[in-house]
């Protein structure tokens, strides 16, 4: 038996017809398996463009807010949800500030910090008053 590559989806579907001439019955248990099988496919492709759907605008918010170039719809059309998951993920790391504990920033670190999010210089030479949380 060989296998033929280059035969298109159409021509697939004549062969079978030609070697198996069967259709199945309306209402037989083929055909009702069959709805059933469609049905359950229809179902789970609308909760996945959901979830992708729901992911996608969250990232591209996230990205007009950090001033990012917006993802196209081709980009997202190839991406499966693990992948936006972790792209969500990285933007939303960018846009919370670092944790103020101890040793979490330096002094360069929490000037660009402050001055990103339109602080004054007084804000920054109270904070380095302070000393309390913030490693110098």
């Amino acid at each position: 038996m060989t296998v033929n590559k280059n035969i298109d989806a159409q021509e697939y579907k004549q062969t079978l017809k030609n070697i198996l001439p069967v259709q199945f019955e309306p209402g037989s248990l083929a055909d009702r398996l069959l709805i059933q099988g469609r049905e359950e496919g229809r179902e789970k492709g609308e909760q996945i463009g959901l979830k992708k759907g729901k992911i996608a605008g969250k990232i591209l918010t996230l990205q007009e807010i950090l001033g990012d170039t917006s993802t196209t719809d081709d980009g997202f059309k190839n991406c499966d949800i693990d992948t936006l998951t972790t792209r969500l993920a990285e933007l939303q790391q960018r846009l919370r500030p670092p944790s103020l504990t101890a040793g979490a920033l330096t002094m360069p670190a929490l000037r660009l910090r402050l001055l990103s999010l339109g602080c004054r210089w007084s804000l920054l030479q109270a904070a380095t008053r302070l000393r309390t949380s913030v490693r110098l």
